[in-house]
């Protein structure tokens, strides 16, 4: 497999491959819900900032069970100046791509 290759460890398994790609992927999708907000006191200047918490999707349509089972899980929190920049509730699509050194 080319380190440039999109395969999935989703589409090894449809294949009766191993799990993993011989390389890892340079690209990866994951898909997380924003399960809360939390206004913090602020720094450089800001009184404010608002914290959203995010954690993978499991389950709640066909689309989530694949994610599930083919990406990475775990949590993730992002600070933000704007109590507006995501929805609490919402689902998010995250791309994680290898960055030039």
């Amino acid at each position: 497999m080319e380190p440039n290759d999109d395969k999935t460890i989703e589409d090894c398994r449809a294949k009766g491959e191993p799990n993993m790609p011989a390389a890892a992927p340079r690209r990866t999708r994951a898909k997380f819900k924003c399960e809360s907000m939390t206004k913090r006191m602020g720094w450089a200047g800001h009184d404010f900032v608002y914290s959203f918490e995010f954690r993978a999707v499991t389950a709640g349509s066909p689309e989530n069970t694949r994610f599930f089972a083919a990406t990475p899980g775990g949590a993730v929190r992002l600070d933000v100046l704007s109590s507006e920049a995501f929805e609490v509730g919402g689902d998010y699509y995250l791309d994680f791509e290898l960055a030039a050194a």
